[in-house]
């Protein structure tokens, strides 16, 4: 018996201070943030291509996998300005062949396939197609969000997306949306003929604050609202941006918590926010127009602080 306890203690010393038999050291797993960015090459008011570069230099301060869903018609964003007013032939040709409006085409395809923004943690927008009344596209995106749990950042002209679906028209929207949109019965009706239980995607709704218009290219004053929240954790006074666009509130959705509101003249808007959307969430934010803004380290802040914010609090306020 001493010698079988004589045995035991000494394998006991021996694991003490041989290493094999520590328990080894747990390395602390640092998790990917991946990030889904939608665009489209070159923008019919905007340099989407020169945007998304600013927007690849964030991710790199950020430390963020970034997977870009783009399309690209193959002219540059000066080329395609010019061609709208040019008086050539060649620009008569790139305008017959790119339509104002209709240059986002095949990105709106890309938007429909179902699950597009599966297994990102968020997903960023970054576009302008005002004048589509594309139901289906519309429907997809909000559904990445509101069913998949996708929390999503809008940014400047993706508030004026779909305006035929909430701002053009009188006809009142069949139950289910939560904001007063308004749109044609012809567009309510082909909505109900396919989908007759699910609410009509009035894009206002997901945006949280829907807008209508903007002010002139003039200077705005930005003030943080909410100061504790992390979006703005940065931000800590009140800071200018030139030569940019504010855009108006035209309606706000229940649950919306402004985060920073702008002064441009008599107009003043909130111009970030945070609106629960079904089981996840979006930060809508209206600067973004040109690169005064994307060169401004304020707006920065608000994009890396508002992506990071979506990434570690991706369910609804009211989940």
């Amino acid at each position: 018996m001493k010698n079988l306890a004589k045995t035991i203690c000494l394998s006991l010393l021996v694991c003490l201070f041989l290493p094999s038999c520590k328990e080894a050291p747990k390395e602390t797993e640092v998790k990917t943030k991946k990030v889904l960015y939608v665009t489209h090459y070159p923008g019919n008011f905007h340099d989407y291509k020169e945007q998304e570069a600013f927007f690849q230099e964030y991710a790199k301060e950020a430390n963020w996998d970034v997977t870009v869903m783009k399309t690209d018609i193959g002219i540059g964003y000066a080329d395609l300005r010019r061609a709208r007013k040019g008086k050539t032939e060649a620009d008569a040709a790139i305008r017959k062949k790119h339509p104002r409006h209709q240059n986002y085409a095949e990105l709106l395809e890309l938007l429909k396939k179902k699950d597009f923004a599966k297994g990102y943690d968020v997903v960023v927008y970054n576009f302008c197609i005002a004048a589509s009344d594309d139901l289906e596209a519309a429907h997809n995106i909000m559904e990445q969000t509101r069913t998949n749990g996708v929390p999503a950042m809008l940014i400047h002209c993706t508030m004026h997306c779909f305006w035929p679906t909430y701002r053009n028209g009188t006809a009142g929207i069949i139950p289910g949306n939560s904001g007063p949109a308004k749109t044609s019965q012809a567009l309510v009706d082909k909505w109900t003929a396919k989908h007759l239980d699910v609410p009509f995607p009035a894009w206002g709704d997901f945006t949280g604050i829907a807008s209508s218009k903007h002010g002139a290219h003039t200077p705005i004053t930005y003030t943080v609202v909410t100061k504790d929240h992390p979006a703005a954790k940065r931000v800590t006074k009140d800071f200018v941006m030139e030569d940019t666009e504010l855009y108006d509130n035209l309606y706000k959705v229940d649950g919306v918590i402004p985060i920073v509101s702008g002064q441009q003249g008599e107009l003043k808007a909130v111009a970030m926010w945070e609106c629960p959307q079904g089981i996840s969430k979006v930060i809508g934010i209206s600067a973004g127009h040109a690169m005064p803004d994307w060169t401004n380290e304020n707006f920065k802040f608000l994009v890396i602080d508002g992506i990071d914010y979506l990434i570690a609090n991706p369910s609804s306020n009211a989940n």
